[in-house]
């Protein structure tokens, strides 16, 4: 494995070598860790790809909404269980947490509009 390679697995502190494509994806989404170290760095991949919009990722929605969520945190962890589903097929698996399901996503979207995000 090359030098820059070990560095980035450092760098993101990834639990597998190489990086578990799915931690990636979670990093991106709680922190936009990646593009943000990127280069040209950026606090969405949606400014460096023309083909997204919105709010890509938890972390820059939040700190775009100015404080109006202080105290909300989410990890990689949370992407792995909010998006959990079968590597192996493609499909959701069955799971407490996961919005792929789409009772749960309904949950979730009560919870947001209720304001009862201690709930989730």
């Amino acid at each position: 494995m090359n030098l820059a390679v070990d560095g980035l697995i450092n760098e993101f502190q990834c639990p597998t070598k190489p990086c578990d494509p799915v931690y990636l994806a979670g990093l991106q989404w709680a922190s936009a860790n990646i593009t943000e170290f990127s280069t040209p760095p950026s606090p969405t991949i949606a400014s460096l790809n023309s083909t997204t919009f919105g709010y890509i990722e938890m972390s820059y929605y939040i700190q775009e909404k100015g404080g109006r969520y202080p105290n909300v945190v989410f990890t990689p962890d949370d992407f792995a269980k909010i998006f959990y589903y079968n590597v192996s097929d493609g499909y959701p698996a069955y799971s407490e947490t996961t919005l792929l399901d789409i009772g749960k996503m309904r949950e979730f979207f009560e919870y947001g509009r209720n304001g009862t995000f201690s709930d989730i």
